[in-house]
């Protein structure tokens, strides 16, 4: 038995709002309880529930938004890996528990490097920068930084100039393999090291993407130290 009540399986299994609604009525508690592996029904509901399921679980249980499950998962996490996120949910499961943007998960990663693994859009990514700016700087488990799984997953140009913005210094520092964010060379990201400076001086690499990526005027750097 894995522990889930029905409420819990109506998440996982993407049923309507209308049924997790009446499951929550006849059992309100039901959103408090975790599986037998430390699952929510709000874990499963970010995962692969609609938004408004997420904040109607979110309502009954705010608490929720800081209990680990036994991967040692946040539910923000996997709605930050989810094709379900939005702004609005994002935002509020950060409101509801700020310090979920400094937890690392299972992998070692916050959700900054989550978000540009899945190429979160810059509405997205914005709020989770917000929440803990210094997440740039971090490395998961194999060193990367934000600004490596940027270039390797082949985020929008405007995500990479936020991170640049954050941290400039981030283009010079190695990861576990001595891999540079601009070594990573994906065939569907627009930013390949064939494309930018080769040494990954910030200057240079600032220069670049000014020249031959306008973005919003919000995303840009105006000096770089």
């Amino acid at each position: 038995m894995d522990g889930d009540l029905p409420l819990h399986k109506a998440c996982e299994y993407k049923i309507s709002f209308e049924v997790c609604k009446v499951l929550m009525d006849a059992y309100p508690v039901a959103a408090m309880v975790q599986s037998n592996y430390g699952w929510l029904p709000l874990h499963y509901a970010c995962w692969k529930s609609s938004p408004d399921i997420v904040m109607m679980l979110l309502k009954a249980y705010p608490k929720g938004t800081d209990i680990f499950n036994n991967n040692r998962q946040l539910p923000i996490h996997y709605l930050v890996s989810s094709n379900q996120a939005s702004t609005e949910s994002i935002k509020k499961l950060l409101e509801a528990y700020p310090k979920a943007a400094e937890m690392q998960a299972g992998d070692g990663s916050l959700l900054l490097h989550i978000a540009c693994i899945k190429r979160a859009t810059p509405e997205i990514f914005r709020p989770l920068l917000e929440s803990y700016p210094l997440a740039v700087e971090a490395a998961n488990i194999d060193g990367n930084l934000p600004l490596h799984l940027a270039f390797r997953e082949g985020c929008s140009v405007e995500v990479v100039w936020m991170i640049l913005n954050a941290y400039p210094k981030g283009t010079e520092v190695p990861n576990k393999h001595g891999k540079k964010p601009i070594d990573f060379d994906d065939a569907n990201s627009t930013l390949s090291k064939h494309q930018l400076p080769h040494t990954g001086a910030p200057n240079e690499i600032f220069k670049f993407l000014a020249e031959s990526y306008p973005v919003h005027p919000d995303a840009v750097r105006r000096n770089v130290d």
